[in-house]
């Protein structure tokens, strides 16, 4: 148990460091390229967030934990938009205007169909067969694509300059941001493997360690540089990963996990926790078509995912 205890410290430490290095590079990449920041984090940092989920889920499907892998792709985009983009909404500078339209508001359009997608398929089978996952997966990149896609077309209208100085700066912010996302993704693997450790010696059962605990873990990558975001008044940054990372966890991990096993839908996670995935997207849709009620909309996501801990603990 000590041992754990600390594997878990010295992991939330690693997990700190390497998210301050990668909002650092990230945002500095953005500055270079003249990139807008909430595209930064919908591709480059979304994807690198989304690593643990990806390897959770892929041990998960191989080794027949599928309470964990479900749990973990579901808990996580809870996570991600009840909790953490809550947060942000709320304590975003009053002064900071939010991105309200174009691309922001098509990618977190394309998170409330998705999730939309997701709950239907989950109401409509018992499993999940290889071939959906592999359409999941498919629906990942055609996400990816259509960002980069549209984000190297804008550029082409725009004249980007980059001298001897920004090169230089350019490599540095590299090293940093790779090993910024070394540190995030060892540091999130040990934290969830010391956590779910933790968990099975307090004898709670395995769906509620990949809906709390290990989808905690995995998340952290996504609360920290959020953090760190607020703090350096990248409000963009963190809400374009928070969108891009969930949408990613829905496809991409979803996908992953059912074609390396047989994932089997339990009907509570159809009925609550995919209804629930489907409500934060849309609150955190309107909360950025109307800025100026922000907080009031992040209120209320933390406050939902709150009652929904209750509810959790009391009832199931």
């Amino acid at each position: 148990m000590p041992y754990d205890v600390i594997i878990f410290i010295a992991s939330l430490f690693t997990v700190i460091v390497g998210a301050n290095l990668f909002v650092s590079a990230a945002s500095s990449f953005a500055r270079v390229l003249r990139l807008p920041e909430i595209v930064v984090g919908a591709t480059v940092v979304s994807i690198a967030t989304t690593v643990p989920e990806m390897f959770v889920s892929f041990f998960s499907g191989i080794e027949s934990h599928e309470g964990v892998a479900l749990g973990n792709i579901l808990g996580s985009p809870l996570v991600n938009l009840g909790l953490i983009a809550g947060v942000v909404f709320i304590f975003a500078h009053p002064s900071h205007e939010l991105e309200s339209h174009g691309l922001g508001i098509r990618r977190i359009s394309g998170l409330v169909a998705v999730s939309f997608a997701v709950l239907l398929m989950m109401l409509l089978v018992d499993v999940i067969p290889p071939l959906l996952g592999v359409g999941l997966i498919l629906i990942a990149f055609a996400y990816l694509g259509f960002i980069l896609w549209y984000t190297f077309a804008d550029i082409k209208t725009r004249p980007v300059t980059v001298g001897r100085a920004l090169v230089k700066d350019g490599r540095r912010d590299m090293i940093r941001f790779i090993i910024g996302s070394i540190l995030l993704i060892v540091g999130a693997y040990f934290l969830v493997s010391s956590a779910a450790t933790l968990a099975r010696m307090l004898q709670i059962p395995e769906a509620f360690i990949g809906l709390t605990f290990i989808a905690i873990g995995t998340s952290l990558p996504e609360l920290i540089t959020a953090l760190v975001s607020l703090v350096r008044r990248r409000e963009e940054l963190a809400l374009g990963n928070l969108a891009g990372a969930s949408l990613l966890t829905l496809t991409l991990a979803f996908g992953i996990a059912a074609v390396s096993g047989t994932v089997r839908v339990s009907p509570q996670l159809a009925t609550v926790e995919a209804p629930l995935i489907v409500f934060f997207s849309v609150l955190m849709l309107l909360a950025t078509l109307m800025p100026q009620r922000r907080s009031i909309f992040g209120a209320t996501l933390v406050i939902s995912y709150g009652a929904y801990l209750v509810f959790f603990g009391v009832f199931r």
